[in-house]
Order: structure tokens, then C-alpha cells, then sequence
């Protein structure tokens, strides 16, 4: 849910790279707004040569409000692809989801569960399943409204949440080591204002 962005000028082969993503940035800061820039954009390029079919302002903004239009912040999604020991990889995560909505929760919390898999590091049978399912439900009591789970990815017999909280909300990042003790798994912290980590999921 981003939308990739060239933005051209005739003079922009006459200045430097850097002075050209500056006037980029500036000029989509004030069509759409510093917010939604982060929001909604994707890569964001400085052209020097006219693309063959430009579009305007009006017709960003017309796809930046589709997008808009589209979001729903509890839609999970799944992907799946091979990694490069061949096993299979699963994630879920909700793509809607930005950091800039969540301005305070600047602290990422990955917390891993392992679990009985088969062959391919996936559950061996619907108790795994549901087990990590509990795991999930059980983390998000804990979370409740003090921090917010954004993916899960599975691999080779393993299950990692990732969790944003308020990194100076010391009571939340208590509770979730505890609920991980609980669960035998183990917890990760870093600072990640911008998300970084989750930017595959995320975009």
C-alpha cells in the first residue's frame, strides 16, 4: 500500500542529485503534507528525463486517497516464500499499519517461541498451530492498547512476534518479558523509531 513516485523538472539535469531530492521531497511535503509523504509514498526518485505519460498533483493525490480509502489497520496479510537454506518461510502482518500512526512507540520487541515442526520448519499438526495461536491471543492481552503487534514470521520451527511499544513505558516492556518467560520464549529490544525492522511487512 505505497505508491512510487518520479518527479521531474527540465532543470533537474542541470543540478546536483542531492539538490534534486530536496526540491522533490519539498514539493510533495506540500502537496500531501510531511504525514502523509511517510504514510503512503514508496521510493521516491528525482528524474531527469520526462517520463513518457506524466501524471499531476491532482492524480497523486487521487491515488493517495484511494489508498487511504482502502486501509483497514486490522487487516492482516499473508506471504510465503522459500529462504536460502530452502525451508519454507510464512508471515503475517498487518500492511496498513505505519509507524507515524504510532508516533510513540519507538521500541521493537521481537520475541521468539519455538515450536514442534515438520520437515519443512512449519507446525507438525494442529496442536502447534493452535499453540502458537495462543501465544499470539495471549500477547495481545498483554499488549492491549500499550503497544501494538504488527507481523509474525515462522521459519524452520520457529515463531518471531514483532511488537512496538512506548520505549519509555518501562511497566509494558516488564510485562511482555514476563508473559515470554511464561511461554519459554525469548525477547529482543531495540530502539526503532522508524520502523526499520518491519519494513518488508510494511513497505
Amino acid at each position: 500500500m505505497r505508491v512510487d513516485v518520479g518527479v521531474y523538472h527540465p532543470q533537474f539535469g542541470d543540478i546536483p542529485e542531492a539538490a534534486r531530492m530536496q526540491i522533490s521531497f519539498l514539493l510533495l511535503d506540500w502537496l500531501l503534507g510531511e504525514d502523509d509523504v511517510e504514510r503512503w509514498l514508496g521510493e521516491i526518485e528525482a528524474l531527469t528525463v520526462a517520463p513518457p505519460t506524466p501524471s499531476d498533483g491532482s492524480e497523486l493525490l487521487d491515488a493517495v486517497a484511494a489508498l487511504t480509502e482502502q486501509r483497514d489497520r486490522d487487516e492482516w496479510v499473508l506471504a510465503h516464500w522459500q529462504n536460502p537454506d530452502g525451508y519454507t518461510s510464512l508471515a503475517s502482518f498487518r500492511r496498513g499499519v505505519r509507524w507515524i500512526d504510532y508516533p510513540v512507540f519507538d521500541q521493537h520487541l521481537t520475541l521468539t517461541s519455538h515450536f514442534t515442526s515438520a520437515d519443512n520448519g512449519l507446525p507438525a499438526d494442529a496442536e502447534a498451530l493452535d499453540s502458537l495461536r495462543e501465544l499470539e491471543d495471549g500477547l495481545e492481552d498483554v499488549l492491549h492498547t500499550r503497544g501494538v503487534l504488527i507481523a509474525h514470521d515462522t521459519t524452520q520451527g520457529r515463531r518471531a512476534f514483532h511488537v512496538y511499544v512506548d520505549g519509555e513505558d518501562q511497566n509494558t516492556a516488564d510485562a511482555i518479558t514476563a508473559w515470554a518467560d511464561k511461554s519459554n520464549g525469548k525477547v529482543h529490544s531495540e530502539q526503532d523509531p522508524a520502523w526499520s525492522a518491519v519494513r518488508p511487512y510494511t513497505g
